[in-house]
């Protein structure tokens, strides 16, 4: 037994920030840009960060958990260590729905 898992809403990664920038008009964007800056907010509403991550656990059973308890998942994260090749004990995950994300605070924290 370990910690218990800690589910949060993430920030948007650094590119999906950007994109918001540009789809909001910062930097002189503007036509067609509703449509982008709605395909952003949805994105960053799907994604969480989940923290206290057992380092026995892989990154496949993290996904058939989160799948199989709130939805299914677009895109994971989980970096390693270089020094170790462990992942670090955090990953971000993205679903296909903000409402999946919205379960995986709820029904996964702890």
């Amino acid at each position: 037994t370990g910690a218990p898992v800690v589910v949060n809403m993430a920030a948007p990664p650094s590119h999906l920030a950007a994109s918001l920038l540009l789809a909001s008009g910062a930097g002189g964007g503007g036509l067609g840009s509703s449509a982008a800056l709605l395909a952003v907010q949805q994105a960053q509403r799907s994604r969480v960060w989940v923290g206290n991550i057992m380092y026995e656990v892989t990154e496949a059973q993290v996904r058939q958990a989160f799948e199989s308890m709130c939805g299914p998942v677009r895109k994971m994260d989980m970096s390693l260590d270089p020094a170790t090749g462990r992942h670090r004990g955090y990953c971000f995950i993205e679903f296909v729905s903000p409402e999946s994300a919205q379960a995986a605070q709820i029904s996964m924290q702890g």
